[in-house]
Parts: C-alpha cells; structure tokens; sequence
C-alpha cells in the first residue's frame, strides 16, 4: 500500500523546514521506491530515441526534427503524467503507470507556463540576480496548480505567486537543498539522480500541499 503522507499534520499547517521535508520525502520514496524508480527510468529512455536518430541519421534534417518534436511533447505529457503520480503518493493515494500518461490534453498549457516561467526569470536576471532568484522562487509552483486544477498558465502562476507570500526564503532554502543534492548525484557516474530525481519532486509536491492546503484560497478572488 502506499504510504500516507499526512503532511500537514507532521510538520504543521504551513509550517516546515527543509530538513524536516526532505526527511518525509525520503519515507515516501523508501515506500513506494520500486516502482518510483522503474517510472523515472522509463521517462530517461523515453528520450533515447533523439540520440539514436543523431547517430544513425547524420544530416536528415527532416526526420530528426519530427523526432524532435515528437520527444519534446513526450517529454511535457510524461511531466505532467510524473507530477500527477507524486501528487498521488503525497496524498497517500494509489497509483498507476498508466498515469504517466493521464493528461495529455494539459500540454498546451503546461509548455506555454513552461515559456511565461522562463521569461519571468530571464526578465529577473535582466534587472539583477535578486529579482531573478525571488521570482523563480515565488513562481515555481504554478506547474501543480495547471496539472491539478487544469488552470491556465497566467492563472496558475498568480496562484503561485499568492500561495508562496512569506515563505520565499524557506522555499529558497530547499531549493538550494535540492540542488545540493542534485550535485551529490552526479558523483557515482550519474546514478544518484535516479534516486535524488523522485525524492526532490516528492518535496516539492509536499511543499506544495502544504502550502495549498493551508491558503485559504489561492488567488484573491477576481471582480
């Protein structure tokens, strides 16, 4: 069975450190690490394809742009499909491989927050790190609010945005946990990620679901 999270509970409404979230994240991956670990295996070589088609297809332009395409919206659908089974394991629900690939019709709306995202944040570095690093940090969950609530992309990084007031240096705090991580993984030829790839996306979800839970809305209500 898979584990219950019970997030809010643990570590209070709202309320958490880095340390203390990772730590749950690491129980919920042991519980459920087989099966973790042979979905985001099967995403990585999802994308084998491209670097095939590289290889035995030198110069044909034409076949490895749709290769391309095809692999970049595979990527987004199996993103989507990756967050709505780490949503599940957060909320101590079962789940299936076939969720990978539940939401397809959600791509349009993840890729174009994919691209607001980006220039939010390459905006910020145009001004200074600082507001780069802010907004990156403030803006980082609107992803969950698109493939949870099917939100568009605007809606969802206001969503985003509200949710995260006051806890921008908390959040920066894992992030850079995360990241530290990430850098560890890299150590035995690449093979930690494997590992360190689930756990982070688990804390991140949590993060989410605490913060979620405990607003009582997300966005101000409109006019």
């Amino acid at each position: 069975m898979p584990y219950t999270s019970g997030f809010n509970d643990d570590l209070g409404e709202r309320m958490f450190t880095s340390g203390r979230v990772l730590s749950r994240a690491w129980d919920l991956f042991r519980q459920n690490a087989g099966r973790l670990i042979g979905i985001h295996l099967f995403v990585f070589f999802l994308h084998t394809p491209q670097v095939a088609v590289e290889w035995v297809l030198p110069g044909q332009m034409g076949i490895k742009g749709l290769v391309a395409f095809a692999t970049v919206i595979l990527s987004y659908v199996t993103s989507i499909g990756l967050t709505c089974i780490v949503l599940q394991i957060v909320d101590g629900e079962s789940f299936e491989f076939g969720d990978l690939f539940a939401r397809p019709h959600l791509v349009f709306k993840y890729l174009l927050g994919s691209i607001l995202y980006s220039v939010i944040v390459v905006a910020g570095l145009i001004l200074l790190v600082i507001p780069a690093v802010i907004w990156g940090v403030r803006f980082s969950l609107w992803g969950f609010y698109v493939v949870e609530h099917e939100m568009g992309p605007v809606e969802a990084l206001k969503a985003s945005f509200w949710v995260t007031r006051s806890y921008g240096f908390t959040l920066a705090g894992l992030y850079g946990a995360c990241l530290g991580l990430y850098l560890i993984g890299l150590i035995p030829l690449f093979l930690g990620w494997i590992i360190v790839w689930p756990v982070t996306s688990l804390a991140m979800v949590a993060i989410y679901r605490i913060l979620e839970r405990g607003a009582s809305q997300a966005v101000p209500a409109g006019p």
